[in-house]
């Protein structure tokens, strides 16, 4: 799947069991370029379904809490979705920590650059 679309088309798409692993350049309110995957991720030696993998994130506005509001939407609207983040920079896996990610590099070698975890939740959203 490639091309830009909207996030709901992409996530309604890429939940189609005939599509076990898919990946879009998709149009998000408030972001320059949104790139994300979703499908299965090896965790901690298991593997976990529903993941969907933010990869490339570049807002249109840096600073305003766009990013912020995106984790808000996903977690109200699908909880049941497990989040990665990929490749994220120091500054901005500190935010993600504040929001409840949990980093998951296995090593020392994403010293400068590291991997976000959020299990999938029902309930309260304490972003």
């Amino acid at each position: 799947m490639r091309g830009d679309m909207s996030f709901a088309d992409f996530l309604e798409e890429a939940r189609n069991p005939s599509r076990p692993n898919s990946n879009a350049h998709v149009n998000y309110p408030g972001f320059q370029h949104l790139y994300v995957r979703y499908g299965k991720r090896i965790l901690n030696r298991e593997i976990v379904d529903g993941v969907l993998t933010i990869a490339t994130v570049e807002t249109k506005k840096r600073g305003k809490g766009t990013f912020k509001e995106f984790i808000r939407f996903l977690r109200e609207k699908y909880p049941e979705l497990n989040l990665f983040v990929e490749n994220a920079h120091p500054q901005f896996g500190e935010g993600l920590l504040r929001m409840g990610f949990t980093r998951v590099d296995d090593d020392s070698f994403h010293e400068i650059q590291s991997n976000y975890f959020m299990p999938a939740r029902n309930g309260e959203i304490s972003l």
